[in-house]
């Protein structure tokens, strides 16, 4: 008798947990998004001090900024792992949500690699106005890629990619050229997750 209140007070459960009291996995994927774009967002900003404005980089900001990165990073991949324990009907944004993760990823190590040579190299760059704009650019598609997810904007924008000038005297192969390449590609990492975020609706 005992096992037969056992199954039935576990089959109620059963029942409430997916009809009463849902909590599905998927409704957290707003919350646990715009976090983790926030924090490479603040982190490339830290990184980006210590380029541009060494006087006002300060080591502790940057450490909770990095820190920030690796907790977001981590909650994300949870959240993506649970998922797959769940019925497939609620298992949404799959494709979605790990194109979302590879590109936050390759995001946030183009910007230790920008942070590491920096460290190797003490290195300032000479002419910030060159770099400025493509700086700030990346800092607004992330804010624009935040607030797609958390407002389902309806309009498409066509957000351009800011275009570095190209030195002719400067080698390949030489600092500048290599932190100036950089740059550019966590813009365009920067511009695919926006255009990632305007197609979601969470």
């Amino acid at each position: 008798e005992r096992i037969y209140d056992t199954l039935i007070g576990s089959g109620i459960a059963l029942l409430a947990s997916y009809s009463l009291f849902p909590n599905w996995e998927h409704e957290k994927l707003k919350q646990a998004m715009t976090d983790i774009i926030n924090a490479n967002r603040n982190y490339f900003h830290q990184v980006t001090l210590l380029y541009f404005d060494n006087s006002n980089h300060n080591s502790t900001n940057y450490k909770v900024a990095r820190k920030e990165v690796y907790v977001s990073t981590s909650n994300l991949a949870s959240l993506f792992q649970r998922m797959f324990s769940e019925p497939k009907s609620k298992q949404l944004y799959i494709k979605e949500l790990h194109q979302f993760t590879v590109l936050n990823h390759l995001l946030s190590s183009y910007v230790a690699t920008l942070s590491l040579y920096n460290k190797e190299h003490d290195f300032l760059f000479e002419n910030f106005e060159e770099l400025k704009p493509v700086s700030e650019n990346t800092i607004y598609l992330l804010n624009e890629a935040a607030e797609n997810i958390t407002l389902h904007k309806e309009e498409i924008r066509n957000v351009p990619l800011i275009r570095r000038k190209v030195q002719p005297d400067v080698k390949e192969d030489s600092p500048s050229a290599i932190i100036a390449e950089q740059f550019t590609s966590i813009q365009k990492v920067a511009y695919d997750i926006f255009k990632l975020a305007e197609k979601l609706k969470i």
